[in-house]
């Protein structure tokens, strides 16, 4: 839990894996109180308190599936060993064990899974809520800069139009006087496509 729970603080707030904490184990509890209503009774109130520790153990599954699924390729040295290990694999091997070599002990694998799930579904609804509000902060930029890019377009559209409004008004007049002193044969294509364009 030590090294997951350093880990995590890289990315997150220490609230954040306090709350992780508690209701990944909360969650891990639940999945385990399920799973015995489905498969098997149990009554007995000794059970009961064992069952709270396994609800701990979820919670330390919590906090390694959500690092895990939050960046799975973080690597890190194990026993000062100078090799990197990528946290995916040794997630992948300290799931993976416990089942083969202890296959009956299926309350411990409940409850471990349990968490480990709600680790993978609060970083699921964390980047869900970063992406949303990443989405409305670049939306509230975006409009901001379409809306002054367009203002600026307006008032610069108003000063080309009358520039160029002026500069064909010029034009027209120089090929009036010329109709009006060779006639409007003595026009060039161009000059008559200028003046049909007009207006």
């Amino acid at each position: 839990m030590y090294i997951c729970g350093i880990i995590f603080l890289k990315y997150f707030r220490h609230n954040q894996l306090f709350y992780l904490y508690v209701i990944g184990g909360l969650f891990a509890f639940i999945c385990l109180i399920i799973f015995n209503n489905i498969i098997t009774q149990y009554d007995n109130y000794q059970y009961m308190i064992k069952s709270w520790n396994y609800g701990a153990s979820g919670a330390v599954y919590a906090i390694m599936f959500a690092i895990t699924s939050f960046n799975p390729n973080y690597s890190f040295k194990i026993f000062n060993i100078n090799f990197l290990v990528k946290i995916k694999y040794i997630t992948i091997i300290i799931v993976i064990l416990p089942i083969i070599f202890d296959f009956k002990n299926l309350h411990s694998h409940v409850t471990h899974l349990g968490g480990g799930f709600y680790g993978l579904l609060y970083i699921y609804l964390y980047k869900i809520r970063s992406k949303n509000m990443f989405n409305k902060i670049i939306n509230i930029f975006k409009s901001h800069f379409l809306s002054k890019k367009k203002k600026n377009k307006s008032i610069e559209s108003d000063y080309e139009y009358n520039a160029r409004k002026k500069s064909d008004e010029k034009k027209i007049n120089i090929i009036l006087d010329k109709i009006s002193k060779s006639g409007y044969s003595s026009l060039s294509k161009k000059e008559k496509d200028t003046l049909s364009n007009y207006k």
